[in-house]
């Protein structure tokens, strides 16, 4: 029975990883506190001991403090990394700008992270304190803050590494306002950024520019040139877009229906930069630089190798993916330059540890979870899969081992993606094999462009090149997109279901592993269970009756849900913007199971619902001119220049007054006093959290 178990002893860094992921989870989870100086004084009193019982001769001989020191060790690199993930968060550092005042006005120098953003009326820049000035004094201070910026000419000169001086009136970052709506001020806080100020002109000035030599700044620079060479060469939107995204990371200029035929299409990992561009750029430099593989020159070949992986993950954005993909290769290199034994799975848990000890904040970036379950999943399933076809033809061959390794990802990633994206693309197998072949050839037609663009006749014709590729890229992910049933969306996953989906995963690696039936067995049970809970879920929805009065600032959207058909009453302007129903409003219809959507006419008919013995009334110029009383259980107002709300309680006595979020900002306090004076039940959308609430 234990020999079936024996290849767990080939990867020892998994198994601290699966201890040490633990760990991580529950100090990101648990808040700093006393009790984290505790953990960090009893695993030093460990760490003591254990060295004590392994340089003392006689307390070495003995079994029993051998596997005493042992346990101890492994109990203090847990409580070691639990007490680092703890301290990830910035507001446990005494210097972090809110430890050192309470003031929301503050006149601040800071660094500028990364280059301005363009947005729609001004610039977004990411930056971080350097230090609070009051009183002419200045201080030293830490923390990330989100900031915009008026527009204007100057800013458009401002680069990464760059330092201003700004007066800042620190806001909240927001909490979500409807159900199931990206949580962004979550986001924001796993990246340290807890509070956001707008800037005009006269609010911020240049204080310091970044210095030649500045790391920051040069990286800013060379990504400004390689941005500006792929515009200049490539003459296409398209074609500029989807090149500066495979290339540099810059996913800025894509547009929100270019980004979504390639999710559609299950090709999208293509336009992230990860593994795929780092493997092409570790083979490459590899051939280029096998002149260097005698044994003298061992180091300088391992020295480039890891400076031009590192100098591309930066220059890319440093995105989880990419930081994962130059991480692994890094030691890949350094194992094959020391010429030590490689296991690809310790590298993988090797790379996550290091990664996560530097910043824990990781662990919660789908980017990071996605890229390292999908190589896994590669890993532990291809060579299985692939085994499963034999063909004796040498293209057949090559394109079933296309098809095995996305198998492969396909099992690993999906849950999680269902748990995220709520899609499946379900010709994934077809954009691989046609998509990530021009995909590869792009980025080294890409490589090739950037090296050669000094010698400007050689290098339109390779930017033609490349030009040609990428627009047959977007013919194919166009062209799959629009294939019948090419998408299965509206698949909602709960977090309990994405794991029971996982422990099914790892029961059935188990038993292909060590041929034990239970395990197959287990898997089944795990999978009827999923069915079942899945089955009950639906019908509980089918049953549901919600009223809904969304919260999308100057708009106005009610719907009433019942089962998966959803009257919708929203206004014009909303009804036209997908994007925004869809990242508002999207994941919770997906989770309510929404498959009809029936929008109503604004202002057309009398918007008079009974439903589950329920009256609900939208107050628009149909009923303003009623004269019949009429009890309801909710009022629901939309913005109207002038309401005698006297005369509508009075016409329409109802249990609650609901004022959605299409009021303007400077009638809401007016409103709540007439609501008071007449003793009403009233809930403002404009001031809460949306209205959902279920009727039966």
């Amino acid at each position: 029975m234990i020999e079936q178990y024996i290849f767990l002893k080939e990867y020892p860094l998994v198994r601290l990883f699966s201890l040490l992921l633990l760990a991580f989870l529950l100090g990101l989870n648990i808040p700093f506190g006393i009790h984290s100086k505790l953990v960090l004084l009893i695993s030093v009193l460990s760490l003591l001991f254990v060295f004590y019982t392994r340089f003392n001769f006689r307390a070495a001989r003995l079994r029993m403090m051998s596997r005493l020191s042992s346990i101890l060790l492994y109990c203090s690199i847990f409580c070691l990394t639990f007490v680092r993930s703890q301290y990830a968060s910035s507001l446990s550092q005494p210097q972090h700008y809110s430890m050192l005042t309470s003031e929301m006005e503050q006149l601040a120098k800071l660094e500028i992270l990364q280059d301005p953003i363009a947005k729609s009326k001004s610039y977004q820049i990411l930056a971080c304190y350097e230090a609070l000035i009051e009183q002419d004094r200045s201080k030293s201070a830490k923390g990330k803050i989100m900031i915009y910026l008026e527009a204007s000419e100057e800013i458009k000169q401002l680069k990464q590494g760059d330092i201003i001086l700004a007066k800042l009136s620190l806001q909240a970052i927001a909490e979500s306002a409807n159900p199931e709506e990206f949580n962004y001020k979550e986001f924001l806080k796993r990246k340290g950024i807890y509070h956001w100020a707008y800037c005009k002109k006269e609010d911020w000035q240049l204080y310091q520019k970044a210095a030649p030599w500045h790391f920051s700044n040069f990286i800013s620079k060379q990504r400004s040139k390689i941005i500006y060479l792929l515009k200049e060469r490539l003459n296409e939107a398209k074609v500029q877009a989807v090149a500066l995204a495979l290339i540099v990371g810059e996913k800025n200029e894509l547009s929100y229906d270019l980004r979504n035929q390639y999710a559609h299409s299950g090709a999208m990992h293509v336009l992230a930069v990860s593994g795929l561009h780092l493997g092409v750029l570790y083979l490459a430099l590899s051939y280029l630089l096998r002149f260097l593989r005698a044994k003298k020159y061992q180091i300088i070949q391992l020295l480039l190798l890891l400076i031009a992986l590192w100098f591309y993950a930066f220059l890319t954005g440093s995105s989880p993916s990419v930081l994962r993909a130059a991480c692994m290769f890094s030691l890949l290199a350094l194992a094959t330059s020391f010429q030590r034994k490689t296991q690809i799975l310790n590298i993988l848990a090797a790379s996550a540890l290091i990664l996560l000890y530097i910043q824990p904040m990781l662990l919660y970036e789908v980017g990071f979870q996605l890229s390292y379950l999908a190589l896994l999943g590669i890993l532990a399933f291809h060579s299985k899969i692939y085994a499963l076809l034999y063909f004796d033809n040498f293209l057949l061959d090559k394109i079933w081992g296309l098809v095995a390794v996305s198998l492969a990802a396909q099992l690993t990633s999906t849950p999680i993606s269902l748990y995220y994206f709520h899609v499946f693309p379900n010709y994934f197998i077809l954009s691989n094999l046609l998509i990530v072949p021009l995909a590869i050839f792009s980025v080294y037609t890409g490589f090739i462009l950037i090296l050669l663009s000094p010698i400007k006749f050689l290098s339109i014709y390779i930017a033609k090149l490349l030009s040609l590729s990428i627009k047959s890229m977007n013919y194919l992910v166009e062209k799959i997109d629009a294939c019948p049933y090419s998408l299965s969306e509206g698949i909602s996953l709960e977090l309990y279901e994405c794991i029971l989906l996982y422990l099914f995963v790892l029961l059935a690696y188990l038993s292909m592993q060590v041929k034990r039936k239970e395990f197959l067995f287990a898997s089944l049970v795990l999978v009827l269970c999923f069915v079942v809970q899945r089955e009950v879920k639906h019908w509980k929805n089918l049953q549901a009756v919600y009223l809904c009065v969304y919260k999308i600032p100057n708009q106005s959207a009610i719907e009433i849900q019942a089962g998966n058909i959803a009257y919708q009453l929203f206004d014009e302007q909303l009804r036209q913007d997908k994007e925004t129903l869809d990242f508002k409003l999207g994941n919770f219809w997906i989770k309510q199971g929404i498959e009809y959507p029936i929008e109503l006419a604004p202002h057309q008919e009398l918007h008079l619902f009974r439903i589950v013995d329920k009256n609900i009334l939208v107050l628009d110029t149909f009923a303003l001119h009623t004269k019949e009383i009429l009890a309801l259980d909710y009022l629901i107002i939309k913005a109207y220049k002038a309401l005698d709300l006297q005369k509508i309680s009075s016409t329409f006595p109802a249990k609650l007054y609901l004022f959605d979020s299409s009021l303007p900002t400077y009638t809401i306090n007016y409103w709540k006093k007439e609501c008071e004076s007449l003793n009403l039940n009233c809930y403002f959308v404009s001031e809460n959290q949306a209205f959902v609430e279920k009727l039966n």
